[in-house]
């Protein structure tokens, strides 16, 4: 997406970097995450903070991230697996907050809240022809990390066979994304 952007806008700087440890020398005007911010899930207030620190006073943060809900019906499906085969219960790598959290946490780190939209959005697994256990290898994949082969394939067969009554569909498997799309300016 950046190649993309420079290819597009060659007079506009493109930054990546890591919310949790990002900086900049000069204050931009605007900064932009999509389904990103719910990886920073280590400390979520440094990663808002460290956008404000970026950002000119007025300067606006746009950004769409998993919310609360985002996934429930996989990570159940997960956490049950995991459960029956007699394991720990997996740490989720993700930040998925209420529209309530997310706003708060906006607002004390100095940012003014324009718009906040929380709403489901099923979308089609077309790059899981495998479903649910797909999914867990592109998205959880750390999760299985350590487990013998046959066992992790035990649980991805059962992941399938628990989501499969919520979220297999005649056309395929959909995800239950539920999104958090934001609007806020710097104080």
């Amino acid at each position: 997406m950046i190649e993309k952007a420079l290819a597009q806008y060659p007079g506009i700087d493109f930054i990546i970097g890591d919310g949790h440890d990002f900086s900049v020398v000069q204050a931009y005007d605007a900064v932009f995450s999509n389904a990103a911010l719910h990886w920073m899930s280590r400390d979520p207030r440094t990663v808002i903070a460290n956008v404000r620190e970026a950002l000119r006073p007025g300067g606006r943060f746009v950004a769409e991230m998993g919310g609360a809900g985002n996934c429930a019906e996989l990570t159940a499906a997960l956490s049950t697996a995991w459960r029956e085969y007699g394991l720990r219960e997996p740490e989720l790598p993700w930040y998925f907050p209420t529209p309530a959290e997310h706003s708060r946490l906006l607002e004390e780190e100095g940012f003014v809240v324009r718009l906040l939209e929380n709403f489901d959005r099923p979308t089609p697994l077309d790059e899981c022809p495998g479903g649910a256990a797909d999914w867990v290898r592109m998205y959880a994949g750390s999760l299985l990390e350590g487990l013998p082969a046959d066992l992790a394939d035990a649980l991805l067969r059962r992941v399938n066979e628990l989501a499969a009554p919520a979220l297999r569909r005649e056309t395929g498997w959909m995800a239950d994304y539920v999104r958090l799309r934001f609007a806020a300016v710097r104080r």
